[in-house]
């Protein structure tokens, strides 16, 4: 019995290396990072596959740094391994580690990081409320420090009526929601270098709780906003949590 089962496993491990290569690459390209750490271990066939690729090595790397890899481009994934490398080193030696000290009024009403803005509200002229982001310096990427201004006393008389709202600096949006007892919760899409006027890439300026979203909002309700792309997904807790997923650009 014991000789069968060294023969089995003989053939088993003959059979393995039988397969191409290039068949190898392609089945560990479609496994994660942390999956790949395991099949190093696993002959040394996979060791040396997973070793002598750059692309593997690359996912090895983000996922020991917990990232994800970012959307296609000019990039090669040397130039992107290198990167990656660069943040890590940066981060291990704390060269890049710096401290920067903001100013924020007493009268703020919200203080918190969304992305990579800094957001506070601030209540002027009879506690009306103004944003107030401010995106911090990246020493690896070169993006300079930025502040701006989003006034949304046209929409909101008090920051009380301020839900939720969500930022993606790269599109230039901010969106801003509202709900109020015994009122369908309503979404604003402003543009950030506007000032807060309604962003001119978004066909309606207002999304208004639809069939989807059809209920008066009650004491206690709260909502969640995220921007992914063209994309708005909102959801809205209560006695019943309804999801709705928006193109923030058309309204539908």
């Amino acid at each position: 019995m014991l000789a069968f089962g060294r023969r089995l496993a003989t053939a088993r491990h003959t059979d393995l290396q039988a397969i191409p290569e290039e068949l190898h690459s392609k089945i560990l390209h479609e496994l994660g990072g942390g999956d790949l750490l395991t099949c190093q271990k696993v002959c040394h066939l996979w060791k040396n596959i997973v070793e002598n690729t750059s692309s593997l090595q690359y996912k090895i790397g983000l996922a020991s740094a917990g990232m994800k890899d970012g959307p296609p481009g000019r990039s090669s994934t040397r130039e992107r391994s290198a990167l990656l490398r660069k943040y890590q080193e940066t981060w291990s030696s704390a060269n890049g580690v710096s401290h920067r000290t903001l100013s924020i009024p007493p009268n703020s009403r919200v203080v918190e990081v969304i992305g990579d803005a800094f957001v506070y509200v601030v209540e002027e002229q009879g506690y009306q409320p103004v944003f107030y982001l401010c995106q911090l310096a990246s020493f690896f990427t070169g993006v300079p420090e930025k502040t701006w201004k989003v006034d949304v006393r046209d929409h909101f008389e008090s920051h009380e009526d301020i839900a939720s709202y969500a930022v993606d600096v790269a599109q230039d949006l901010v969106v801003v929601t509202m709900l109020q007892e015994n009122e369908f919760p309503e979404c604003y899409l402003l543009s950030l270098s506007e000032g807060g006027a309604p962003h001119p890439l978004a066909k309606r300026r207002r999304l208004v709780g639809n069939s989807n979203l059809c209920f008066p909002i009650d004491s206690g309700f709260q909502d969640e906003i995220a921007i992914v792309g063209d994309l708005l997904e909102w959801t809205v807790f209560g006695l019943d949590t309804q999801m709705h997923v928006f193109n923030w650009k058309t309204g539908m």
